[in-house]
């Protein structure tokens, strides 16, 4: 005797998404602009530091936590274009002092 059995009998399927992280939604649809300043900090910063050829240099600046908070605060204190960087693209100090902050916050969750 041939059973067949239907376990979803309803139209639209199902994913179990309730409790994971929104990623997609957060980076692109609730902040592309600004998650694109911050891609092209990043990528300033790679020119700006040729040796940099696995971007990861900033995980081996010495006292890193420290001196990428501290730049961060610097940035903050300012708005706009940052001329120290026109070489590499108008990147903004805003950028820049977030940039440091995730720079600051990666280093802090890889070393737990």
């Amino acid at each position: 005797m041939l059973v067949i059995h239907m376990f979803n009998m309803e139209k639209e399927g199902q994913k179990w998404s309730d409790d994971k992280l929104p990623m997609y939604t957060v980076l692109f649809e609730q902040f592309p602009n600004a998650i694109k300043e911050i891609v092209k900090c990043s990528q300033a910063g790679h020119k700006k530091y040729p040796h940099d050829i696995d971007w990861m240099n900033f995980k081996r600046v010495k006292d890193a936590e420290f001196q990428y908070k501290n730049a961060a605060l610097r940035h903050l204190s300012q708005k706009g274009i940052s001329e120290d960087m026109l070489l590499y693209g108008e990147i903004t100090h805003e950028a820049q002092a977030i940039w440091n902050l995730l720079a600051s916050l990666e280093i802090q969750l890889s070393s737990k």
